[in-house]
């Protein structure tokens, strides 16, 4: 508690709710860094599933247009099987996309937005690690707070018949 009592004078909070703001701030911000991760993360797993979508595609786009020319025959199908489902595959995603008449993008631009998310998503967690850790600190001398000055936590706008006064800080 004399650890909260010296967190409060050293920061000049001179009200309960003057700290709350702050964490309510803190906590905002909090947020917003981790969306900006969780966005980084799922656009950096879309990249990688699309990548490998576009290489096996090319990859095995000869083997199709082979078994394509040969009309389809099931002896050839039989002896390249596994291509032709990844084939198969990779054109039944691209079609998903709804891409319409746009071009597939190469793998080199996926790679670039891929390494510009990647500095996003660092970049934002390295700004999130610190603030963390001084939220969780700024939480527990705000509960702190409220217990020296009898507040009811979920309903810190009312103060209670007992609570102390402000200037007791």
């Amino acid at each position: 508690m004399s650890k909260t009592v010296l967190f409060v004078q050293e920061h000049g909070y001179k009200s309960y709710e003057a700290l709350s703001a702050d964490v309510e701030k803190m906590k905002s911000r909090v947020d917003e860094l981790q969306s900006v991760i969780d966005k980084s993360n799922h656009r950096m797993d879309e990249i990688k599933e699309l990548k490998n979508q576009i290489i096996t595609y090319a990859k095995h786009s000869k083997v199709y247009a082979e078994y394509k020319a040969k009309k389809f025959s099931k002896q050839y199908y039989e002896e390249h099987k596994t291509e032709i489902e990844e084939y198969k595959s990779a054109k039944k995603y691209f079609d998903s996309l709804n891409l319409g008449s746009y071009k597939l993008p190469t793998v080199a631009s996926l790679s670039e937005e891929f390494d510009e998310c990647k500095k996003e998503k660092n970049a934002a967690f390295d700004e999130l690690l610190p603030l963390k850790k001084e939220y969780r600190e700024m939480l527990i001398h705000q509960k702190n707070l409220a217990t020296i000055l009898e507040i009811n936590e979920t309903d810190t706008t009312q103060p209670q018949h007992k609570k102390k006064t402000e200037q007791e800080l």
